[in-house]
């Protein structure tokens, strides 16, 4: 099931090289601006965020639950690039996954839903940029310490 709008954005931003904002309810992205978006997808990858990670995330917190067809759909990936944003997000607990049957023959169809909104399910990675900020501050202000200890005895 394609996901409107946001499908031609998240294709495009999938065809980048994607390898490397609230809490929007299901059919609510009316309201989020395909810039905003964007700049959403672009925010999670600076922070570290697998970048089909960041991409399947926004698609899942925006349009709602979907199956591995309709992401490679909305999102303009394929198929082996779903399974690692998949298996990215599950790694930290952020999706769920429903097996559907259909009583016949072959592979169930699996459903997946982002477990609560946008705001909790990028806090992980948000925690873990906050740590790394902290620790880049910490090494900025023993650089500058050291700096002032050079300047010192050079001074001498």
């Amino acid at each position: 099931m394609p996901v409107g709008c946001l499908s031609g954005h998240l294709v495009a931003l999938g065809s980048m090289g994607s390898e490397s904002a609230s809490t929007a309810t299901p059919r609510d992205h009316e309201k989020m601006s395909d810039v905003e978006i964007a700049e959403v997808i672009e925010l999670l990858k600076r922070i570290g965020v697998n970048g089909f990670a960041a991409i399947v995330m926004v698609s899942l917190s925006v349009d709602g639950a979907n199956d591995s067809a309709g992401l490679q759909r909305a999102c303009g990936l394929r198929q082996p690039e779903v399974s690692i944003a998949v298996s990215n997000l599950k790694k930290y607990g952020l999706i769920e996954v429903k097996k559907i049957t259909d009583g016949g023959r072959g592979r169930p169809k699996h459903i997946y839903r982002l477990i609560g909104n946008f705001s909790e399910s990028s806090k992980p990675f948000r925690d873990v940029a906050m740590e790394k900020l902290d620790t880049m501050q910490k090494k900025l202000q023993r650089l500058e310490e050291l700096s002032e200890s050079i300047r010192k005895s050079s001074a001498r």
